[in-house]
């Protein structure tokens, strides 16, 4: 940047100009987890726009819950989400493996709900609510 006074031609003065970097968003995602209609789990999480954040649940029969999300910035009021979620689930003496992979652009504040596929006649859908907002502090 160059600042020079009309009065004294003559005298400029030079300044680097310093571009800071923006900070990424923070954002607290709240979802609850249904499988069929029982809550199975309540997870939070805070993350930064652009970085992953994975949740594993597992239970005693060797029942498996995972979900990664990584939410991108898009607006100061709307937040993307790319959300990749997968279940194995022991039916009888069969393993039911169902996953959802999508991105979804959610308003902040606002609730958004996924849900598994039925792979098969003894399943039941894997229901994910999801809530964002800005994190404070």
């Amino acid at each position: 940047m160059r600042i020079c006074s009309t009065l004294f031609a003559a005298m400029c003065l030079t300044a680097p100009v310093i571009a800071e970097a923006p900070v990424a968003p923070r954002y607290d995602i709240a979802m609850t987890v249904h499988d069929g209609g029982q809550l199975i789990a309540k997870p939070r999480l805070l993350v930064n726009a652009g970085n992953p954040a994975r949740i594993e649940i597992g239970d005693a029969k060797g029942d498996t819950f995972n979900m990664t999300v990584e939410p991108s910035f898009v607006s100061t009021e709307r937040v993307s989400l790319a959300i990749d979620a997968e279940r194995e689930h022991t039916v009888g003496e069969t393993i039911d493996r169902q996953r959802v992979t999508t991105t979804v652009v959610i308003d902040l504040g606002s609730e958004t709900v996924i849900q598994t596929p039925v792979t098969s006649q003894n399943s039941t859908p894997l229901r994910i609510a999801i809530q964002v907002d800005r994190a404070t502090g």
